[in-house]
């Protein structure tokens, strides 16, 4: 009898109590590859996901200039994040230099 890999995986990842730890790896890398589309490839250079935690993504931000424009920009970012992930993954954005 063959199973889908995908539900395998997300089973195994269920299991094994990780699922929260998982999306938010997932979150992380689905901002740094949003960036250069949904910011220009100049602000993605200098601002980098790291972690989220209590559904706040962190990022840190190569200036304080850049850190302004994403703090302008950050109801689309989340919006954004959000509708890609299929949920409230994101709820703020925490910027750090």
């Amino acid at each position: 009898m063959f199973h889908d890999l995908k539900h395998l995986i997300a089973n195994a990842v269920q299991r094994a109590g990780v699922s929260r730890q998982v999306e938010a790896a997932s979150v992380v890398e689905l901002f740094n590859r949003l960036a250069p589309e949904m910011l220009g490839k100049t602000i993605a250079r200098e601002a980098k996901a790291v972690y989220v935690r209590n559904n706040i993504l962190t990022v840190e931000c190569g200036s304080s200039l850049i850190m302004q424009e994403l703090r302008y920009r950050e109801p689309e970012i989340i919006q954004a994040i959000n509708q890609q992930a299929g949920g409230r993954a994101v709820e703020k954005i925490r910027f750090m230099s």
